[in-house]
This record gives C-alpha cells, structure tokens and sequence, in this order.
C-alpha cells in the first residue's frame, strides 16, 4: 500500500511561506523606523516608546507562531507504519509505537495528536492539522482505529 498524506497542504504555507512573506514586508518598515531621524519627528507618542511598540507586537506574533504553528508536522501513513516530517527530515513509526491518536478541534481546524509511549525524534506529541484525506483514512485502516480506541491515563 502507497502512503497516504493525511496532513494538510497548507501546513507548508502557515509554517514556513507566510512568515517569509511577513519578514518580507516588515523588514523593510523597521529599517526606515530605526534608521530615520527622530529629530523631525513630532507625534504624540515619544519616538522610542513608538518605536518599542512597533518592534513588540511583530515579536509577540512571532513567539505565538513559534508555540502554536510552528509544532506542526506532516504526516503520512500506510497500512504498517506512520511516517512525520518537519519538511527537512522525515522519522518512521511503527503503529505499535503509538500510545493513542486523539482529535480535536481548534476554530475550524482539525487538529489531530498522535501521543507516542517513548521519546521521539520530535518529541512525545506529534501534531497535525488534518487534510481532507485524513477522515477516510483513519476510518479504512484498522490500527488507527485502534489507537482511537486506547484511553489515555487516568491520572
């Protein structure tokens, strides 16, 4: 059996193509912000507070996207095993590796976490935002029904 991507598509956009862009159109505001002459300047706000104000919300946006998007993975499967890449290495897990898959929903996103029994390459929680193919495949192969099945511990 051929390996089904069952993350979708556009976790390559919202991880890597959309802050490049972002970069792209705030880098160069923030050269002619830090670089003009602050002796012209006559706003209300103080330059270097304004300044200071400009440079924290792109950073905030950034450590938000770095704790939220940036963990997600793309996953493939196939009848035997599971396969997770960063887009820069990709790591095999057997399904009997696999504590529990456990699906939730985030807005209008479905997030699906794949909680693993031992460390991995990328940790013990592999999440990914689920494609359209992703439904039907977890509803045709058996050992992903069985991983929906086990219970997490109780603690």
């Amino acid at each position: 059996m051929k390996t089904i991507v069952v993350s979708s598509s556009m976790t390559l956009a919202i991880k890597y193509i959309l802050p490049a862009m972002g970069l792209g159109l705030l880098l160069p505001f923030f050269v002619f912000l830090f670089s003009a002459d602050s002796a012209n300047y006559s706003g209300a706000i103080p330059v270097n507070i304004f300044r200071l104000v400009a440079l924290a919300i792109p950073l905030s946006i950034f450590f938000l996207w770095r704790i939220s998007v940036q963990r997600l993975m793309r996953v493939e499967v196939d009848a035997e095993y599971v396969y997770v890449s960063n887009y820069f290495e990709t790591v095999r897990y057997t399904y009997s590796s696999v504590e529990r898959i456990a699906n939730s929903g985030f807005l209008i996103f479905d997030i699906v976490t794949i909680h693993l029994k031992a460390k991995g390459q990328f940790g013990t929680k592999i999440r990914f935002w689920a494609g359209s193919s992703w439904q039907e495949t977890a509803n045709e192969l058996p050992l992903i029904q069985e991983c929906f099945k086990t219970q997490p511990p109780k603690l």
